[in-house]
């Protein structure tokens, strides 16, 4: 058994993912330690939000091994991962439109919530504990990040920057020990990607949670991240600090290349 340090939050290591005989990622391996930012930068289709998927168990991969705190969890669920603490934002929230702000974020308690089976189905004592808990909860993660005035309305009728805010809410609301960040500033305003910028900053710094942030926007993801790491054609191009990886070669011909 692969020995894993102790100090290590996540670590993949060779991940090989191949759908419909198409190779998406080529061995990529990455480590994330306990209270820190990782950016993950690279070009439409290198491989980014498909890492992602395989960290939080919507891909199994083909080869390679992703450890939470040591665990191995590949094979895991998606709702067991989620009820482990890892919380996940995703680039599109078109199918929670129906949902309002409150529902929407009271989407990511429910791997954690403690009434299970008999408990909800007849309505116990315990159950309407844990729900009432669960609201008042949500309520206030929506009140601290002033998304009170939209708290009881659908998604569908909110402004978008107001829909991606919603969205980490429900990624953060559990308060996961790592958080996946998909394109969290994608299509949103300046004043919005200000917004999230600092709302990140804030919650990453007072919870100490690890993340592992993508988002197109090198400037975003630099101002958050400790370190980066480049995809290129579904492998890592370079990884370190963040100048260290702007600058080569491999990563300016294509991800800042196709960023122009």
């Amino acid at each position: 058994m692969q020995h894993v340090a102790e100090s290590d939050r996540l670590r993949v290591d060779g991940v090989v993912l191949k759908l419909s005989d198409v190779l998406i990622l080529r061995g990529v391996s990455l480590v994330v330690e306990p209270a820190q930012t990782v950016g993950l930068l690279g070009a439409n289709g290198s491989g980014k939000s498909s890492l992602l998927n395989v960290i939080s168990g919507y891909y199994r991969p083909s080869a390679g091994s992703v450890q939470l705190d040591g665990v191995d969890v590949v094979g895991w669920s998606p709702a067991r991962i989620a009820a482990s603490r890892v919380g996940r934002s995703f680039q599109s929230i078109g199918r929670m439109e129906d949902l309002t702000v409150l529902e929407n974020v009271l989407l990511g308690l429910e791997p954690v919530w403690p009434a299970r089976g008999l408990a909800t189905v007849f309505g116990l004592r315990s159950s309407r504990r844990a729900e009432a808990e669960a609201r008042q909860r949500a309520s206030e993660i929506i009140a601290e990040f002033d998304l009170s005035a939209y708290r009881d309305r659908l998604l569908s009728a909110c402004p978008y920057g107001v829909r991606k805010v919603a969205d980490l809410l429900r990624a953060m609301v559990s308060s996961p020990r790592l958080l996946l960040l998909d394109e969290p500033t994608s299509g949103v305003s300046m004043e919005d990607r200000r917004y999230i910028l600092e709302l990140i900053r804030a919650w990453t710094a007072r919870t100490n949670c690890s993340t592992v942030v993508v988002d197109h926007d090198i400037e975003f993801v630099t101002a958050l991240a400790h370190s980066v790491i480049a995809l290129v054609g579904g492998a890592v191009a370079a990884s370190g600090g963040v100048a260290e990886v702007l600058s080569d070669e491999r990563v300016m011909a294509t991800f800042v290349g196709s960023a122009k």
